[in-house]
């Protein structure tokens, strides 16, 4: 699938209906039911007014006006509790419909690739899109919700609108649009500079961790690297405060663009009404009812234009979660299966990381033999880890091969082989589980 936001757009409303079509049936319940207590909001001026210079019994007026506000206070609550009740209808589709599969690619990631800076920014901005409630894969949905609401509402307003006349109506489209493509541009700028924002959520994210670890804070004590890494820690702060400051600049536009169109439209329509009014060729009733539409058209233009933005900004962030999903550094799942016990060998193998030149191993050769208790033993630096990660499948050798069982590990299932490794590194994590838990990586009923 070519990843324009229409293709993912498309992609993320069918998701969501074969995940749960009764999501999808409330989202349109909302739509319509915002369209009808909006347009009644405006009626009610209006239609009042009309009651009080024509009805000559003042128990019909009440009973009117009473019944008015009856209809309009049905819809205004059902609006609300749609709104309250929709809100968090998404969090639950949201985790099955993204964050299960990102969570699943990590785990299908090559670790040589994963421990690089271009995976580790890619991951960055493909979680950023799942963190909130409002904004990334989640806001899409609250956007589609406001922007159909709007753009039905705007059909019936123009309707009514074009009925003083054509001019009018041209004149508040012209002014719409260019409003529309000022704020999409500097919305789009903004984007551009938010997204520079990655690599220093990355390190604060590092730093936040290093912080919360008691092991780090013995050796970080112990090196005395406590200025140290607050200096880091306040240098990345400063630059992110920065990148903020620098994106910011543009909604300040936008603001700006807001008040200023805002005032040429109502300006040019409210003159148009009241020449209308004093030359006769209106009643007062229908000139609060125009007003009220073109209040109404310029709040549901600008909310149409600001919701169509953040679609776009939301689509643009989970077109990254979209890209992580795609993402083919992935391990051999379609390999060659081998069964226990493990006879390995290493021939041969040399192995450097990606953009380094200096080769941690030159042509190594070691056996590993079934049932063989091994240990390895060298200076910080010899390449203890590497091996062990190399014989795991977590590296891929730079040249030469290693053998499983005569079966070049390049050939084998490797979601097969994790499952039958056990490995302890330096660091570890535990999870808030049971001791076998944290050791199987299995639910307790499935292992001995």
């Amino acid at each position: 699938m070519k990843l324009t936001r229409w293709n993912i757009y498309k992609d993320m409303l069918y998701r969501l209906w074969k995940c749960d079509p009764h999501v999808i049936k409330m989202m349109l319940l909302e739509i319509v039911i915002s369209v009808i207590e909006g347009f009644i909001a405006v009626l009610l001026p209006a239609a009042i007014i009309q009651f009080i210079t024509r009805t000559q019994d003042w128990t019909i007026l009440v009973l009117q006006i009473l019944g008015l506000f009856a209809v309009y206070g049905l819809f205004s609550m059902w609006h609300v509790y749609l709104a309250t009740r929709n809100s968090m209808q998404y969090v639950i589709p949201r985790q099955k419909l993204f964050i299960l599969p990102v969570a699943k690619k990590v785990q299908e990631l090559t670790y040589s690739y994963y421990e690089t800076k271009p995976a580790q920014e890619k991951l960055e901005n493909g979680i950023r899109a799942l963190n909130m409630n409002m904004e990334g894969a989640e806001g899409v949905y609250h956007n589609t919700v406001i922007v159909f609401s709007a753009i039905f509402s705007l059909i019936l307003y123009a309707v009514f609108i074009s009925r003083i006349g054509l001019p009018i109506l041209l004149a508040l489209l012209c002014i719409s649009f260019l409003h529309y493509g000022i704020y999409e541009k500097c919305y789009a700028l903004y984007l551009k500079k938010d997204e520079e924002k990655a690599e220093n959520y990355s390190k604060s994210r590092y730093f936040n961790s290093l912080s919360q670890k008691s092991a780090k804070g013995k050796d970080i004590r112990l090196y005395q690297m406590q200025d140290l890494l607050k200096t880091k820690m306040q240098e990345n702060n400063d630059i992110l405060v920065q990148k903020t400051i620098a994106a910011s600049k543009y909604k300040g536009w936008i603001a700006q663009t807001d008040v200023i169109l805002g005032f040429i439209r109502d300006g040019i329509t409210y003159g148009y009404l009241i020449y209308l009014m004093m030359h006769g060729m209106i009643e007062m009733s229908s000139f609060v009812l125009y007003i009220g539409i073109v209040i109404s058209y310029g709040q549901r233009f600008t909310a149409l234009t600001a919701e169509i933005a953040k679609l776009h900004s939301n689509l643009d962030l989970t077109k990254r979660t979209y890209e992580f999903e795609m993402d083919k550094n992935v391990i051999n799942q379609d390999g060659k299966k081998v069964i226990a016990p493990f006879d390995i060998v290493f021939e041969n193998v040399s192995f450097r990381y990606p953009e380094s030149e200096k080769y941690v191993l030159k042509n190594f050769n070691l056996h590993f033999t079934a049932g063989e208790k091994l240990a390895l033993v060298g200076v910080n630096g010899a390449g203890k880890t590497t091996i062990v990660k190399l014989l795991s499948g977590l590296y891929t050798p730079t040249s030469g091969r290693i053998l499983v069982n005569g079966i070049d590990l390049k050939e084998i299932n490797k979601e097969d082989y994790f499952g039958k490794l056990g490995i302890v590194f330096q660091e570890i994590d535990l999870f808030s589980m049971t001791v076998g838990e944290n050791i199987s990586c299995m639910h307790e009923e499935d292992y001995d």
